[in-house]
């Protein structure tokens, strides 16, 4: 049996499949289904794995799937049509809940839902979990155990899922666009841009490490380089009098609701 099927190799599907064969998984053991030819053969071709049909890939222990939400309708149906229940479904599509993929599938199918990000592909992401009722711990475990050398793996309850997808989940968009806006600002200070590039990221990546490592919370770090009437301070209260935290909570909240709406609407 083939151990893990990827239905969707688009930019989740394809990171995490990148995180997982970076972590010696066999590609001999995956497979990917994939509808646009182009893509699947550049998949076959660059990771050395088959792509198939579905009704192949249902039979693997684990199947993932990652295509958009408004899709997920469309593959359930598709799955039952092959007449072979899966053993195990890990969804990655967001707003999609367990109830919804466990009404399609019947309670013979395990279902975990599952919230990655994009940084798996790296083997730096957060991946938050929420199991179905049909699915065990020992289910659970299971895809923990497949999913924990790509980052830090979290169980939570699927009533936060949706805040995990605005956070987590999006929050890679989030620092690019901070890094992109520093960038920008950089160069309207006179630095050329090549040099602002490495400045910028090399700073997130510096700050990223510090919080993840340290031990501290980011209070504590901001503060060790706010100095009284210095420049830091001076820079974040022009941010705070733009309401910065705000405008953060708020994305967060737009970007929740969002991700529940696309979960009602499939």
């Amino acid at each position: 049996m083939t151990d893990l099927a990827i239905i969707g190799a688009g930019n989740m599907g394809g990171a995490l499949l990148t995180g997982l064969l970076a972590a010696d998984l066999d590609p001999g053991r995956v497979v990917v289904v994939e509808p646009h030819a182009e893509q699947a053969g550049r998949i076959a071709s660059e990771h050395g794995i088959k792509a198939v049909a579905l009704d192949e890939a249902v039979r693997a222990r684990v199947v993932v799937i990652t295509v958009k939400p408004h899709l997920v309708p469309g593959v359930l149906g598709d799955i039952v049509a092959t007449g072979h229940k899966p053993r195990l479904v890990v969804t990655a599509a967001g707003g999609v809940t367990t109830q919804q993929v466990e009404a399609a599938l019947g309670s013979a199918t395990a279902v975990v839902r599952c919230m990655p990000n994009t940084a798996v592909a790296i083997r730096q992401g957060v991946i938050a979990l929420s199991v179905g009722l049909s699915a065990t711990r020992e289910h659970l475990g299971e895809v923990t155990e497949l999913l924990a050398p790509l980052g830090q793996v979290l169980e939570l309850p699927e009533t936060q899922l949706d805040a995990v997808t605005a956070l987590s989940g999006s929050g890679p968009a989030y620092f690019c666009l901070l890094a992109e806006a520093l960038i920008d600002a950089a160069v309207l200070l006179g630095i050329p841009r090549p040099a602002a590039e490495t400045m910028i990221t090399q700073t997130a990546a510096g700050a990223g490490l510090m919080l993840r490592d340290q031990g501290k919370d980011p209070v504590a770090l901001r503060a060790a380089v706010t100095s009284p009437g210095g420049v830091t301070i001076a820079a974040i209260h022009e941010l705070e009098r733009n309401a910065f935290r705000g405008a953060v909570m708020s994305a967060a909240l737009a970007g929740r609701d969002r991700s529940t709406a696309l979960g009602q609407n499939t």
